[in-house]
């Protein structure tokens, strides 16, 4: 009798336990162990990995089983794939993510089993899309008052690492500055990185006074933003005195016909008075350039130099450095360069003095 009633006992427990095994849906065994966003310069991408949580008596039943990746709420149109062999160490499935707009999304995972017709919807890890309108920024913006073509520099950059330079591509730039009255066209730039580009505009015909420009950003889909680049002045230029010829002052000693700097490490460099120049090759870009005045140096302009290999040869110094314009005191002045440091070089400073023959 003890017997018989042990027997029915075990008999029971396996009915139950094959039950409960029975109960487990086929969706419910299909377990969603990670998702990721990643995103490159060409596509963007959703990577999920599922297990069989059921063990290897649901293997053949996971077969077949549907998943529908949802972007978001927003999203209509799902990303499909089918389980059709799942291993015991999982898989991973990706979905392409196509013509995303700049936000924040929540993505979801519908599970569909055609075995049993049951249903359930994982949510995933949230992701976001930056816009590359916000993503603009001008650094830098910087007025060059050339006698023959005064400009406007303006570096403009991309602050944001998870977006392509490619990202803004067909962005248009338009300089609004009040009290300029000619034309300025816009500008493009295809492509933009975090070390930036520039944006150079031409203000010929530009009046004395102070200006407050602004620089207009339009995106591909006509979205715009201001940029405020602070003041800037241009200061008035005196009528240049007439420059008499050798012939016209052959015989008069007391007329000086030619400004000339010197240094000691470079050769003498003459000009026609009142003008005068210095150049050299630099390691170094950007300078500052500066007169003594008693004790003090006095800041002029700033001179930014250019790349070109005909002129400077040498890897080591591949910019070309040119502090010019015009002197008229007729006395000897002292000059300097100050070049302004980088990351990986040190600031050096460049004299030199003006004398007149």
């Amino acid at each position: 009798m003890r017997a018989l009633k042990a027997l029915l006992l075990s008999i029971a427990l396996a009915l139950s336990t094959m039950s409960s095994a029975n109960a487990a849906s086929v969706a419910d065994c299909i377990s969603v162990t990670s998702g990721q966003f990643k995103k490159s310069s060409y596509e963007s991408t959703y990577e999920i990995t599922v297990r069989n949580a059921c063990g290897d008596s649901f293997k053949e039943l996971l077969n077949y089983t549907s998943l529908q990746f949802y972007a978001g709420s927003s999203v209509l149109n799902a990303e499909t794939a089918s389980i059709l062999y799942l291993p015991s160490y999982g898989q991973n499935f990706t979905f392409r993510l196509r013509n995303l707009k700049p936000g924040t999304y929540s993505p979801y995972l519908k599970i569909w089993s055609p075995k049993d017709y049951s249903s359930r919807t994982v949510y995933l890890p949230g992701f976001s899309i930056a816009d590359p309108l916000n993503c603009v920024s001008a650094s830098s913006s910087e007025f060059f008052n050339s006698k023959f073509d005064p400009m406007l520099r303006i570096t403009v950059k991309n602050n944001c690492s998870d977006l392509g330079s490619s990202a803004f591509s067909g962005f248009q730039y338009s300089l609004n500055l009040p009290g300029y009255f000619p034309y300025l066209s816009s500008q493009s730039i295809y492509s933009l990185s975090s070390f930036g580009s520039s944006l150079d505009f031409s203000l010929r015909d530009i009046k004395p006074g102070s200006y407050s420009p602004t620089l207009e950003i339009r995106d591909g889909s006509y979205q715009t933003k201001r940029v405020n680049l602070g003041t800037f002045y241009v200061s008035s230029t005196p009528t240049p005195a007439p420059v008499p010829t050798k012939t016209s002052v052959s015989g008069n000693s007391a007329s000086l016909t030619q400004v000339c700097a010197t240094s000691k490490e470079f050769s003498e460099q003459c000009s026609d008075y009142p003008n005068f120049s210095f150049d050299l090759c630099s390691s170094l870009q950007k300078a500052s350039f500066q007169e003594k005045v008693g004790t003090k140096w006095v800041f002029l302009w700033t001179v930014t130099g250019t790349r070109d290999s005909s002129v400077c040869s040498d890897s080591k110094y591949p910019f070309y450095i040119l502090a010019s314009g015009e002197y008229k005191t007729r006395k000897k002045a002292d000059l300097r360069l100050v070049f302004a440091k980088t990351s990986k070089i040190s600031s050096y400073t460049q004299y030199f003095t003006l004398v007149f023959r």
